[in-house]
């Protein structure tokens, strides 16, 4: 008799608990759009025995749950009052912990009002990172000349300001949101340059992904022709440069797509046309030809073995994934979205440049805007350069102005497509099959 009652008391008390719950559920089911993952099963007990670190993680999850609900209700029925007081108390903290930063004993920021602090600091993050430095090297005045009786200086010294007032360095960090390892840097570069723009260096490893129906030749040929090389090069120099005027670029010693008279006459056209003042095209050494750029590209065929590609642009995330230092870039066609052209590079530059005689023996091809339409040359790092004229009989003043036609990928032939859908499509998952290997017009 007593085991019934206990039984009978035992239901009821479940019952009771999961009515509540229910009436959370349908709570949080108004509120939120929600269910809570509640356990409650009328009628059967057993399904009620879980394991001790079970009920822990779900009383967790409720307990976190309820707790943003009312975090969020509570926030809902402030007035605007108590939301303009809860901020002014952040923004007291912030400006408390900034003035912490000045310990020179000049109390630095006592000079400026607090909303005229906060407000320059806010604006200041807002700036774009080149803008933010220029404004900074603006505000920043050498307090010693360069040179000393002795000689020139090694260290110079700067004055910090703020609203013509001056200050500290640890203040003038806070007041423009720039860190000590920062603002050396800049320090750095006043002194060296002056106050002109910082710029960033590009530190990737950039590799065209295309497929066989993007490149210049028929089912995936004519990939290292001179269009395409150039083609890419003159993408790389344009997208990727800073501003630069003096280029120094490395090529392995491959006479049929980096050393040869179109990629010579290239980088003379970029000096002629102004693109650079100097160009220094330098072969690397048989038994030399390893650098940075393959170990990236060794990274990236690692990956990819263990990777599952189906597609171009899986193909790309697999080089953006295999390293920080690797950049994957598509050749998106359609219009304006692009992310490079074809030109036809070869049949335009070979109306003003000539063949350069021996090229196969030169490492070194120098070209600069004071001798245009000439390249200097050299067997080794060791031997005297030699000039060369490349430019024909009025070649300098027909090639201002002009610029190749481009060119449009043809596309994949209707044998290479049946192979791909026959012989391909099949190992292919379903969401990439179309666009990897679409049917053919008689296959649909």
């Amino acid at each position: 008799m007593n085991l019934n009652l206990a039984f009978l008391f035992m239901v009821a008390a479940m019952d009771i608990v999961s009515s509540e719950f229910q009436e959370l559920d349908d709570l949080f089911q108004a509120h939120f759009g929600l269910e809570l993952a509640s356990d409650s099963h009328h009628g059967e007990v057993a399904d009620y025995v879980t394991s001790d670190q079970e009920d822990i993680e779900i009383e967790h999850n409720r307990s976190g749950r309820i707790h943003d609900f009312l975090i969020s209700e509570t926030e809902n029925n402030l007035s605007d009052t108590e939301r303009e007081s809860l901020n002014e108390n952040d923004t007291s903290s912030e400006l408390g912990g900034i003035k912490q930063n000045c310990k020179c004993g000049h109390r630095c920021f006592s000079k400026f009002e607090d909303s005229v602090i906060l407000d320059h600091i806010f604006n200041v993050r807002e700036m774009e990172k080149d803008v933010k430095d220029a404004y900074i090297m603006g505000s920043i005045n050498t307090a010693s000349s360069a040179f000393t009786r002795k000689g020139s200086r090694s260290r110079n010294s700067y004055h910090y300001s703020f609203k013509h007032e001056k200050i500290c360095r640890s203040a003038f960090q806070s007041l423009f949101d720039v860190g000590k390892k920062s603002l050396s840097n800049i320090l750095k570069h006043y002194s060296e340059k002056g106050a002109v723009p910082t710029l960033r260096y590009v530190v990737h490893a950039l590799t065209f992904v295309t497929g066989e129906n993007e490149t210049l030749g028929l089912d995936g040929t004519g990939s290292h022709g001179p269009n395409t090389v150039i083609s890419l090069v003159h993408h790389g120099l344009s997208t990727y440069g800073y501003g630069e005027k003096e280029c120094l670029l490395h090529a392995d010693n491959c006479a049929g797509q980096n050393k040869n008279k179109f990629v010579i006459a290239y980088l003379a056209w970029r000096v002629i046309t102004g693109l650079h003042h100097q160009i220094t095209y330098l072969m690397q050494v048989v038994g030399h030809t390893r650098c940075l750029i393959d170990a990236g590209f060794a990274r990236a065929k690692k990956l990819f073995r263990r990777s599952d590609c189906d597609s171009m642009r899986e193909l790309q995330q697999v080089f953006e994934r295999s390293s920080s230092t690797n950049k994957g870039i598509l050749y998106e066609s359609g219009g304006d979205t692009s992310t490079w052209k074809y030109y036809n590079w070869k049949e335009f530059l070979e109306q003003f440049f000539t063949s350069l005689p021996g090229i196969s023996k030169y490492l070194s091809f120098r070209f600069c805007a004071d001798h245009a339409g000439f390249v200097f040359v050299k067997e080794n790092s060791d031997a005297m350069e030699k000039r060369i004229k490349i430019i024909k009989p009025s070649g300098l003043q027909q090639i201002p102005g002009k610029f190749p036609t481009e060119l449009t990928p043809p596309g994949l032939s209707r044998e290479r497509t049946q192979y791909l859908f026959k012989k391909v499509r099949p190992f292919v998952r379903p969401r990439c099959q179309d666009q990897l290997c679409p049917p053919t017009h008689t296959e649909e």
